[in-house]
This record gives structure tokens, C-alpha cells and sequence, in this order.
């Protein structure tokens, strides 16, 4: 019989390099890739699903596409499309081939898809098969899993797991169950702990470090303060610096220390030093440590544990600035005069010898009058020149009035064995606002000295129209003056956070101020911060746990020693931005679901009880209701709603009744009773009867006054 004959390949489709004979300068062939995940280098890993065949994807490349930076340069598909790429993408990619044709690298040009990926917690029925229960809190459909399959991995009751379903599929049996594809075992959880596992396998975050990274860090040795680095740094160990941070702190980035001002055209003006830790010291551009510490972008922190941008042996010990250690660092010296403008600033490396490691509450506690043995011994060299230097800072905060929300955050504490012990609500007290006014201080300086440098800024835009209109609707339903100017500034939204006196209801009103502004974010462009109502601004002061701030470290080090950033790295600000931007709000996903996972553990043993709560948010399905005592949000379905039936008034933001002569509504900032219904802490669902009222005899239950007055 004879050869059959080959079929010439359609347009676009990859060729080996057997199949043809190449032109030197051919434009590489494009391809459908399907995303199979990182590998240990940090490197996206891409499927040819047609040849069979692995390789690398790479970001973005030169060609034709969107213009960004001052050179012209243009992009394939943006930055922020690279960032935002999963396991599971299919994207359009142009291959180029190796020599052999047994791999390839690829450069994006945009995604096309996403498969249905999810994360499970596996459960075992009876004869070997099973069922997965997704993690996330919206997906309330149960998917089957193959005896075979649930075999062939070995699988456990209650192992997390990754499975697909694809849009194709139809439920397998008749219970509806959907079918899905294991991909992954993660291991099995333990019974009331674990369960940062599920957010962080659900967010992809990485949970191991590569091997090579780790050797690179074990063949790390202690600084030395040595000739040669004294040549480079300014001896500041004698200098009273202390770190204030939380007191189960393992990694300490910053320390400060503040003196008065003597010079006499400065008079009651204060001398800040902010000295951070110098990361660069140890990790070297392109080296396996930068590359972990990129594809992190940043450390994510959960009540069990943190998942650290680099290892431990740097970010809890050779970077971490211990008391009583000699520690590199770059230090930032601004001075301010009496209403804390700042007058001057200048940066160095140094090295530091920190006097103490305090947490707030220690410090806080000193200076009102009840030192321990500790704080009392720096009160009068470290702690109240401090508090000195914030006070003139403050004035200068309230001359500048950036957006002051400060929401309640709670704190979940463990006890050893892994089971909650306590959540309550964190106390803000002057110390935090303290440290964080100077970071604030550091980070804009740091901005300013480098304006003309090639920088990561971080960048917070005004709000948009259309938040701005949706603000506007929810003070008018909430009874508040809605008369925003057209480009409103921080002060316009804290004059209307001053009008209300509740504090429940004002923090109701400043997540809604919250959603109204713009999503902070990096980016080569010094486009200014908005809610700090600052012009330069970039990140500076955190580089054991942010790759932004190592970034400017490098660029600061750059700086100092009049050399220029090699024009690879200037260049790949871009997609570097993009990749951080969209890790660390991977990271705040995850820290969020993990937190509503252990409140909804700490109440699985409280179902039937009634609390109080407050209704911060209503949709057409139903309320959302936070709970006073932990302050978890609760959702109540319009089903289950007493009296009724009612629809949603969006603009009252009210869920208001039907047909009753005396029409009972729920509308946002109402306190309410509740009994919980289900509390599951696999997916943080929280599910909440809303009571109904208690009616005084022969009066109406009817709110009659806005929740707000």
C-alpha cells in the first residue's frame, strides 16, 4: 500500500523541525498552549496538547501590541495577562523550537480560556468511589469521583485535592453529582487545623521552597562588619534603634530611632531614621533565591503560619534585624520641622545593632505610664524621642488629610495543638499609628531620591465615575449628605465618616467608602497615591516580605553608588509590576478565606445559638450579616427571610416586604438577631436565620428612622 500522503499542516499550527526546512528569519509558528503550573524555578511550564510535547512559556515578548514605558517598548497581550495565568490557562502562544524538537519556549500573546479547576476536599462512600466537596463557598454542587481513580492516588477521607470539570460534562449519576478528573493530592487535613492548606492550594500559592534556593541559603553566612564594608557603611550600632512590631513577630524589616533637631534654624523640629533591613546583601539578582522571592511577590501571613517569600534561615534570621545583633541595613535620614514637613532627607547603607525588639502593646504601654523592665530602660533614649518625632508628623498628616479608614481587624489566636483559643478585635493604638506614619515617610523619601531612576511605584488612583455614582446612591438611601464634589478628595469621604457616631455603622460606611475607591496597585510610573495624598510614592520598607521593596533596595544601592540598574532589569520592570500586583492580591484572597474558615470553625459547635448582628450588605438572593462578637459576615437567603415575600429596593438598599399592610424592610445598617444554621469550615460558609423582631404590645415593628441616625 502505498505512503499515505501528509497533509501540509494548517495555518499556525507548530512544525518540528524534520518536517520542514526553516528560514533563518521565519516568524516562529503560533500554537494553543495548555498551562500545566510553575516548576521549582519559577519557570510556567506549557503543554503543545497536538505534538504532545513540554516547554517553558515566557512573558510577554517585543512585537506588535500595547505601547508602555518611555523607550516605545510594546508588549504581547500586557503585563497584567502574565500575571494573572494558571494552571490550567489555554493561551496563544509563538513557539520556538529547539533544536531537537523535544521542547520549546514560547512567548505569550494572550490567554484564550480557563478550565474549570477547583479545590476539594475528598470523602469516601462505600465501594472505593466517592465524592469532592469544593472549598469554595459559592460552589454548592457536589462532584463525583472514580473508584479507580480515587485508587490509583491512594486516597483518604478527607484529602485536599485538585479535580476539573469541564463545561461538557453532565452529571454522572442521579443524585446530580457533576464528574470530575483528580489532578492533585495535597494531603489529608487534620481535624480543626490546617486550613491556611486549602486557601493556599486553592490560590496556588507556592508551599515549598526549590532545593536549589534552599542551598543557597544554607551556604549564606552571618554579616560581618568588616573593612571593607565599613568602607560602604555608616556605623550607626551605638544609635538607641528599636523594632515595634506584633508580638509573635519573627521578622523584624524595620527599626527607627528619632532625636531632636539641634540646629537652631529648626527649632522644635525632630531627626527621623528609619533603617530597614538590607536584603539585597544577601540575595543576588537572578540567583535561585530572587527567583523564588519573584514568584512569591510576597509573603502571605495566616493565623497557623506564614508562607514566607524567602526561606527561613533569611527572613527569621540573617535579615531579621535581632536585638543585640549587627545587621545590615539601608537607613533613611529625614529630618522635619515643628509641623512635620520634611525639610531634607538623605539615604546610606549602614549597619545597626538594635537595642530592643518590642511589641506595640510593651511600648504603648511605656509610654502611659507602665513600663516593664525593658521598655523602662529606653524610655528616655528611644521611646519618647519617638513618640516626639510622631507628634510633629501627625500635624503634618492632618494638614495633608489622606483617607483615614480604619476598619476593625480581629485577631485569631491558636493555642499549640492547633485549635483556636481566641478571636477578638485588635486594639489600634499610637504605636501601629506611629510605625506606620513613619514607613509612610520612608517609602515617600525613598520615591522622591529616585524620581528619575527606573522604580516600581505604588500606585493609587482616583476613584472612577462610576464608584463615585455608587457612593452617592448609598448615602442617599442612608439618609447621609451625598453632595460629593465631581473629583472628590480624602477629606470630602472623612467629613462624611465624622458625621456618623455609631461605630458599627461607621465602619459599615467606610468599607463602603472602601469599594468606592480604586485597587491599589505597582507600576513602573510615578503616578502618585491618592488616598495618601501623595505624589511619589513606592514601596520601600518590607523586603523580607515584599519583592517591591527589594526591587527599590536594588535600585537605592544602584543609586548610591552612581551606577545605573542593568538595562535587563529596567526593562522587565514592567511584567514585574504586573506579577506582584496581582500576587499580593492572591495572597489577600487567601488570608481572607483562611480567616473565614477558622471563624467558622470557632462557631461549628455554636449552631442553634442567637447572636447579634448588623446587615452590611443585600443583594437580590439575600443579606449579608456581621456578627457582632467575631465579626464574621453571615448570609441569610431571601427564602428564609420572616414574613414575606419581598424584593429588593436597590435603591433604598433594602429588601422590603410585598404585600403587608405594614411593610417590614431590611435595609443596610440595621441591627438584627440571628440564629446560626451552618457553620463549614471547609468553605467558610457562614448561613444565619434572621429572627424576627420582638413587637412591644399593640405598637408596630416597622423602622421608622434611617439606621444611621
Amino acid at each position: 500500500m502505498p505512503a499515505r500522503k501528509r497533509k501540509p499542516a494548517r495555518s499556525g499550527a507548530p512544525e518540528f523541525p524534520a518536517t520542514r526546512e526553516r528560514e533563518p528569519h521565519a516568524t516562529p509558528p503560533v500554537a494553543v498552549l495548555r498551562l500545566a503550573g510553575r516548576n521549582g524555578d519559577g519557570d510556567m511550564r506549557a503543554d503543545e496538547p497536538r505534538r504532545q510535547i513540554s516547554g517553558i512559556l515566557l512573558p510577554p515578548g517585543e512585537g506588535r501590541g500595547k505601547k508602555h514605558g518611555r523607550g516605545g517598548k510594546r508588549a504581547f497581550g500586557g503585563g497584567r495577562a502574565w500575571g494573572q495565568l494558571r494552571a490550567g490557562d489555554m493561551v496563544l502562544a509563538r513557539l520556538s523550537w529547539s533544536e531537537d524538537g523535544d521542547g520549546f519556549t514560547a512567548r505569550l500573546i494572550h490567554r484564550i480560556s480557563r478550565e474549570r479547576a477547583f479545590t476539594a476536599v475528598y470523602r469516601r462512600e462505600d465501594g472505593g468511589g466517592g465524592f469532592l466537596e469544593p472549598v469554595e463557598r459559592r460552589d454548592r454542587r457536589c462532584y463525583s469521583a472514580a473508584a479507580a481513580e480515587v485508587a490509583a492516588l491512594g486516597l483518604e477521607d478527607g484529602d485536599l485535592v485538585t479535580a476539573e470539570v469541564r463545561a461538557s460534562h453532565r452529571p454522572s449519576r442521579g443524585n446530580g453529582d457533576m464528574p470530575a478528573k483528580i489532578t492533585a493530592r495535597h494531603g489529608n487535613l487534620a481535624p480543626g487545623g490546617g486550613l491556611s492548606v486549602i486557601a493556599a492550594v486553592a490560590h496556588e500559592l507556592p508551599l515549598a521552597f526549590s532545593p536549589q534556593a534552599l542551598k543557597e541559603a544554607d551556604s549564606l553566612r552571618p554579616f560581618a562588619f568588616t573593612e571593607t564594608e565599613a568602607e560602604e557603611r555608616l556605623d550607626l550600632r551605638d544609635a538607641p534603634f528599636v523594632t515595634l512590631d506584633p508580638e509573635d513577630a519573627r521578622d523584624h524589616d524595620d527599626a527607627v530611632w528619632a532625636q531632636p533637631d539641634t540646629d537652631a534654624a529648626n527649632s522644635g523640629g525632630w531627626i527621623l531614621w528609619v533603617a530597614i533591613a538590607d536584603v539585597a546583601a544577601h540575595v543576588a539578582p537572578g540567583s535561585a533565591l530572587d527567583a523564588q522571592a519573584r514568584e512569591r511577590g510576597n509573603s502571605t501571613y495566616f493565623p497557623d503560619g506564614v508562607l514566607p517569600m524567602l526561606p527561613e534561615r533569611l527572613s527569621a534570621d540573617l535579615c531579621s534585624l535581632r536585638a543585640g545583633e549587627e545587621r545590615p541595613v539601608l537607613a533613611a535620614r529625614m529630618v522635619f520641622d515643628k509641623d512635620g514637613h520634611r525639610r531634607s532627607h538623605s539615604f546610606s547603607r549602614a549597619v545597626i545593632k538594635s537595642a530592643a525588639a518590642l511589641a506595640y502593646e510593651q511600648a504603648q504601654a511605656a509610654i502611659d505610664g507602665t513600663p516593664d523592665a525593658v521598655s523602662e530602660t529606653l524610655l528616655e533614649t528611644a521611646l519618647r524621642p519617638l513618640w516626639g518625632a510622631y507628634r510633629v508628623l501627625r500635624k503634618a498628616r492632618e494638614t495633608r488629610q489622606p483617607l483615614e479608614l480604619e476598619m476593625p481587624e480581629y485577631r485569631i489566636r491558636l493555642r499549640e495543638d492547633g485549635a483556636i483559643a481566641s478571636i477578638e478585635a485588635e486594639k489600634r493604638l499610637d504605636a501601629h499609628r506611629l510605625i506606620e506614619e513613619f514607613m509612610i515617610a520612608a517609602n515617600s523619601a525613598l520615591a522622591r531620591e529616585l524620581v528619575k531612576r527606573p522604580l516600581i511605584h505604588r500606585i493609587h488612583e482616583p476613584p472612577s465615575a462610576e464608584k463615585r455614582a455608587a457612593l452617592q446612591d448609598f448615602l442617599r438611601a442612608m439618609k447621609l449628605p451625598a453632595n460629593l464634589p465631581a473629583s472628590p478628595q480624602p477629606k470630602h469621604f472623612n467629613a462624611g465618616l465624622n458625621r456618623v457616631k455609631d461605630g458599627e455603622m461607621q465602619s459599615i460606611l467606610a468599607e463602603a467608602i472602601l469599594r468606592a475607591q480604586s485597587q491599589a496597585f505597582y507600576s513602573p510610573r510615578a503616578l502618585g497615591h491618592f488616598g495618601l495624598q501623595l505624589r511619589h510614592y513606592a514601596h520601600f520598607t518590607s523586603p523580607i516580605r515584599r519583592y517591591a521593596d527589594l526591587l527599590a533596595h536594588r535600585a537605592l544601592i544602584a543609586h548610591l553608588r552612581q551606577e545605573n540598574l542593568p538595562a535587563e532589569e529596567a526593562d522587565e520592570l514592567e511584567n514585574i509590576a504586573a506579577h506582584i500586583s496581582e500576587t499580593e492580591r492572591r495572597s489577600v484572597a487567601a488570608e481572607r478565606d483562611t480567616n473565614a474558615r477558622y471563624m467558622a470553625l470557632w462557631l461549628q459547635n455554636r449552631v442553634g445559638e442567637r447572636m447579634p448582628g448588623r446587615i452590611v450588605g443585600i443583594s437580590r438572593a439575600g443579606l449579608f450579616v456581621r456578627l457582632r462578637e467575631i465579626g464574621m459576615d453571615g448570609f441569610t437567603p431571601l427564602s428564609r427571610l420572616p414574613g414575606g415575600p419581598f424584593r429588593f429596593d436597590a435603591q433604598r438598599f433594602a429588601m422590603v416586604e410585598r404585600y403587608a399592610d405594614n411593610r417590614r424592610q431590611f435595609q443596610v445598617g440595621e441591627a438584627v438577631m440571628v440564629r446560626i444554621l451552618e457553620a463549614d469550615s471547609v468553605s467558610g460558609r457562614l448561613l444565619l436565620d434572621i429572627l424576627p423582631p420582638t413587637r412591644e404590645k399593640g405598637k408596630s415593628s416597622r423602622r421608622k428612622d434611617s439606621p444611621l441616625q
